[in-house]
């Protein structure tokens, strides 16, 4: 292969070293990256928890301020200080009834806070404890259906009771209350609030402790470690421990910095310390983090760090290894190709880059040389397919389409109407000088044209040496908008002309369509009023709906009915009902047509029907069977159903007419794949059709593009010819259709993703490998 003449060996080692330096950079800078991500572990653990006690902390402040706020309200409730002013409770009706009501309102608040597990009211005067359930009197209350603890009933009522209470909380302990044992956190409030010397009673409220450990179990303490919340006088609240030996950890630790993290050493143990305080009641809120846990984290993240650095090193220098081949693979087989068609590079030249840019430049500057004539030849194309659009070649909208596209147009309006317009005199000799003149004219009016403003968008074809069509493809909601656009625009052209050039020009316009495919008629409704103008010699612009209709002619022209004709045969019954009211609207409608001028019409639209069907079945001349309808109107309906069914006979037929038709193309490409001039325009003209009618029809039914179709029957072919060692490649490519071998490599590679040299040399690798076995 010669391939020290490019230099291929040493792309391998330019790519391994380039892919080795760019996988160990990263790992350096993940060395570096390590030292620091270790300090931050720890502290984002730390922070973490921290974060955490903040949350629980103003999660539990929004409770007890709520719980303060209900206390608050009960004080100032009426009902309170009714029962408050109460002695000895008689054996009064009204009282008990009293009780009962009160007791509903109390029920109330015990929905409004989940850390409410429950509350009573105590009232001094009465010695009467009342629940949201029900009342007791104290003597019976205390000990049968509540206790605190080991407490007795004495000490209770004097030390809790007795006490004046301004939102004071115990620490949690055991509680039973009305039938349930469990651990609470209880808050007393006397009332009235202002009654420090002579209380009246005081409102009880407990708090599951439950509840306040769920909160604090959010934080991340390890095994060992623990958390608690105090009061502001370092009483315990509340503990935390994962450990079930608890009792073993001191209740609270002195000299913590609020909002920070200290390291301590408690009872021989390196403890990390995270606290913070609540401003609302100065509570502290503490948790004791084993700092062996903590480190434990950061150390893993070392051992996975050392470890992902070796793997990485390792597989670093594997795929270096395996990138550096897998990239140098394609661009041998690109210097393979290039080799292949412009042959090696001079001796001394063997630098691969340089060669390869230059190959590129060769190719790009040939790519450029065919766009230019790509180029060069759009005016034609375009002009090609507006002299088919306006002589009505296409059938469907999906034809037009197809040929927008390829040859660089979007029209996407929603009206469309033809102008003719006329630069020479009527009657005026054609000369030399006249023609030169009129090239003059075309040049100053289509210039005029670019630079006048429309609501929509124009095309210039020229018809003739005096003739110019003027497609309009308008954005109006309405014909009437469209019409009015287009008058201010012929307006503003016609005086362009006039002062500037004193160059006077003829306008006709057609009918405005909303179907591009129906323009071929505006066209030939615009050349009627231009023969009309010839006549009447009228100078400002004419539509063709202007022009006077006279009473004892109908319209009804060839260009009508070809039109009628094209869309029965493609079966769009949409256009031919709009096509028929038109027809209909036009000679019923506005002509007072005789009788006899009106039975002319429907059997020249009868003879249009008896051309579309088939020939074998007779049908009855107009003259006989319009005695077998009473109006006119029955006359056209008869003729608007024939149509119908025609249209719906066609489009039925199509299907199958088209397989056959496919089967036929796929057939004669597969004899003539070896004619290098085989292409579209062969093959349309084979079956006689247009190329943009044939691309569009092998496109819907195959799913394929024509000439991708050609280029894989000839490829496929090759293939087989390639297993042929005594054919060279350009006997192979002549032999199936390219002119030239470098067309063929191109192809082939295209297609297979190889080359036709590559692909024989595996296919004579496999054969040599089968026969070793």
């Amino acid at each position: 292969m010669h391939k020290e003449r490019i230099g291929v060996k040493r792309l391998l080692t330019g790519f391994l070293l380039s892919y080795i330096s760019v996988f160990l950079i990263p790992l350096l800078l993940g060395i570096i990256i390590y030292g620091e991500t270790q300090r931050m572990v720890k502290k984002d653990i730390i922070n973490n928890n921290m974060l955490m006690l903040e949350q629980i902390r103003d999660v539990v402040d929004g409770r007890l301020k709520e719980i303060t706020k209900m206390a608050t309200q009960l004080s100032l409730n009426p009902k309170v200080s009714y029962f408050s002013n109460i002695g000895t409770l008689a054996d009064n009706q009204s009282i008990y009834y009293n009780i009962w009501d009160f007791t509903r309102d109390l029920k109330s608040y015990t929905v409004t806070d989940e850390f409410v597990s429950s509350f009573f009211i105590w009232f001094r005067k009465s010695n009467m404890v009342i629940t949201p359930n029900t009342s007791y009197r104290l003597s019976s209350f205390y000990g049968r259906y509540f206790s605190f603890g080991d407490m007795p009933e004495q000490q209770w009522h004097n030390n809790i009771l007795e006490r004046y209470h301004q939102g004071s909380f115990l620490p949690a302990s055991p509680i039973f209350f009305e039938a349930r044992s469990y651990t609470a956190i209880t808050y007393i409030q006397s009332f009235p609030l202002s009654s420090a010397n002579n209380p009246r009673g005081s409102i009880v409220i407990l708090i599951d402790e439950n509840t306040v450990k769920s909160l604090i179990k959010r934080i991340c303490i390890f095994d060992t470690g623990w958390a608690y919340i105090a009061d502001d006088a370092g009483r315990m609240i509340t503990f935390f421990s994962k450990d079930a030996q608890k009792d073993n950890y001191p209740r609270t630790i002195d000299d913590v910095q609020m909002g920070a993290f200290v390291e301590k050493n408690i009872e021989g143990k390196n403890m990390t310390v995270v606290a913070a305080e609540s401003s609302f009641n100065r509570w502290k809120y503490v948790a004791v983090l084993p700092s062996d846990s903590v480190m434990s984290k950061v150390n893993y993240i070392k051992s996975i760090t050392i470890t992902t650095i070796i793997v990485s090193v390792i597989l670093s220098i594997f795929m270096s290894f395996y990138l550096s081949y897998r990239k140098t693979r394609p661009l041998k087989e690109i210097i393979q190709t290039l080799v292949e068609l412009f042959g090696f590079p001079e001796r001394g030249n063997n630098n691969v880059y340089t060669y390869v840019k230059n190959r590129i430049k060769d190719i790009a500057k040939s790519n450029q040389i065919l766009e230019n004539s790509m180029r060069n030849q759009a005016p034609l194309l375009r002009a090609a397919f507006f002299d088919h659009l306006l002589n009505g070649q296409y059938r469907t909208n999906g034809e037009i389409a197809t040929v927008l596209s390829h040859i660089g147009l979007d029209i996407l309006e929603q009206h469309f109407a033809v102008l003719l317009i006329n630069t020479l005199q009527y009657g005026e000799e054609v000369n030399c000088n006249i023609l030169r003149e009129s090239d003059a004219i075309r040049v100053i009016v289509r210039d005029i044209i670019t630079e006048t403003p429309l609501n929509g968008k124009s095309y210039l074809h020229y018809i003739d040496e005096s003739k110019i069509a003027l497609l309009l493809c308008l954005e109006a909601q309405n014909c009437e908008t469209c019409i009015t656009s287009t008058e201010n625009f012929i307006a503003q052209i016609s005086r362009k002309l006039s002062s500037q050039y004193n160059i006077h020009t003829v306008y006709g316009a057609g009918r405005i369509y909303e179907e591009l495919v129906d323009i071929s008629c505006s066209y030939s409704e615009a050349k009627q009023v231009l023969d009309f103008k010839s006549i009447s010699k009228t100078d400002d612009i004419l539509w063709y709906h202007e022009i006077p209709k006279t009473e004892h002619r109908y319209d009804y022209n060839i260009d009508c009915e070809l039109r009628l004709m094209n869309y029965v045969k493609t079966g769009n019954k949409k256009a031919l009902e709009r096509v028929l009211d038109q027809i209909y609207g036009e000679n019923i409608t506005k002509r007072k047509l005789p009788m006899t001028t009106i039975q002319q019409l429907m059997s020249e639209i009868h003879g249009t029907v008896y051309k579309l069907s088939d020939h074998s079945t007779e049908d009855q001349p107009i003259q006989e069977i319009s005695n077998e309808f009473p109006d006119v109107d029955s006359m056209f309906t008869y003729l608007r159903s024939s149509l119908k069914s025609l249209c719906d006979f066609y489009s039925q037929t199509s299907n199958q007419d088209h397989a056959g038709t496919i089967k036929e193309i796929v057939d004669y490409i597969s004899e003539q794949y070896h004619n290098s001039d085989l292409s579209l325009d062969v093959i349309s003209n084979r079956f006689n059709t247009s190329p943009s009618y044939m691309s569009q029809l092998f496109k819907d039914k195959t799913g394929d593009n024509l000439f991708s179709f050609i280029e894989k029957i000839r490829i496929e072919k090759a293939l087989n010819l390639l297993l042929q060692q005594n054919l060279s490649i350009n006997q192979i490519a002549l032999m199936v259709g390219y002119n030239s071998d470098k067309s063929f490599r191109r192809a082939f590679k295209r297609v297979n993703g190889t080359s036709p040299t590559l692909y024989r040399v595996k296919i004579k690798e496999a054969d040599h490998c089968y026969e070793m076995k």
